[in-house]
């Protein structure tokens, strides 16, 4: 199966990585015996497994594995003998003015992306120490994957095999899009979350989609609306009628209310000796992984900061062994 999915790569050479067929010519075959595993295959540059997976890598605070986080409360799982329905729903987002998808703008680019195996781009580096890889016990992870917030478009990358290429036809600058995200049964805290994920930070935007390495989809999200069901209106009878619209909307103060809760919460667990007079917004923003998570959604950089590297500069940066810089360090420049 995953030779067929190498087609396009092998082309002509298909049939020599192929298993080989009765009374077919001899072909040489290569092999590694390296810490207690056999490797072999028609090249003799084999590719090992690495003594530690992805996962490995991944500090956090020791958990129980019955503990269900965030992620898996609102939109569900199914693991094992286990399983749990999403709590929210998502309609289509809607074009609501009179833009359009641009027909003369349609192009094809290459969306290349760095592999998890990559790991000066993945793995937390030390610019003085050794280079980690995940064949030592103490690598890191360097965070979640985004993008950052571009100025401008970039032109694609150019490739002359078009079977590389994605295909776009992005919409116009300004169009703008209205959906309904739908939910039940959420806790306070969990209803929080998802109102801070949708607004986020006022100076804050999001970018979606494809291309996003080439600065398209940035967007920006509001007039948030927000309603709740009235128990009291959906089950009471006035007038020997029913209600039609049993929803309450929400004030500004009222949803930020849910949000301050949920941020309470995430602050006792950040840090449980957390004093009452403490802002909780305070901590949660002072840990560095959301604190680079609203760096990256509140500034816009321009091509020298985010741009795909060329093959020279990407050998350059391999010699290095100096990982890339942090989103910390990219912000001080700015």
């Amino acid at each position: 199966m995953d030779l067929n999915r190498k087609k396009n790569i092998l082309k002509d050479n298909f049939e020599f990585f192929d298993l080989p067929k009765e009374n077919s010519a001899p072909r040489p075959m290569f092999y590694i015996e390296l810490g207690g595993r056999f490797y072999f295959g028609y090249t003799p540059r084999l590719r090992l497994m690495y003594d530690y997976s992805i996962l490995d890598g991944v500090r956090q605070k020791d958990v129980d594995e019955k503990f269900t986080d965030f992620t898996d409360a609102l939109f569900g799982y199914a693991r094992n003998q286990f399983a749990h329905k999403s709590k929210v729903y998502f309609t289509d987002a809607v074009l609501v003015n009179k833009k359009s998808c641009n027909e003369k703008g349609e192009s094809r680019v290459v969306l290349a992306e760095p592999k998890p195996t990559s790991y000066l781009e993945y793995l937390k580096q030390s610019p003085s120490g050794k280079t980690k890889t995940y064949m030592d016990d103490d690598f890191e992870i360097r965070g979640i994957k985004q993008y950052w917030l571009q100025e401008k478009v970039q032109t694609g990358m150019e490739a002359s095999n078009d079977n590389i290429k994605s295909q776009l036809r992005p919409v116009e600058i300004g169009s703008q899009f209205e959906g309904t995200i739908r939910f039940q049964n959420l806790t306070k805290e969990e209803l929080g979350l998802l109102i801070w994920s949708i607004r986020l930070e006022e100076n804050s935007q999001m970018n979606i989609g494809k291309a996003k390495a080439y600065g398209y989809g940035r967007i920006k999200v509001k007039d948030v609306k927000i309603s709740l069901q009235d128990m009291d209106r959906s089950y009471r009878i006035c007038d020997d009628i029913f209600s039609v619209n049993p929803y309450k909307d929400l004030s500004v103060e009222e949803s930020d209310e849910f949000v301050e809760i949920y941020q309470q919460y995430l602050a006792k667990w950040l840090k449980p000796d957390k004093k009452e007079s403490e802002p909780a917004k305070d901590i949660v923003m002072a840990n560095s992984s959301i604190k680079s998570f609203f760096h990256m959604k509140s500034n816009v950089v321009g091509k020298d900061v985010a741009s795909y590297m060329s093959l020279d500069q990407f050998k350059e940066f391999k010699q290095s062994n100096a990982g890339l810089p942090t989103v910390g360090m990219i912000c001080k420049k700015q």
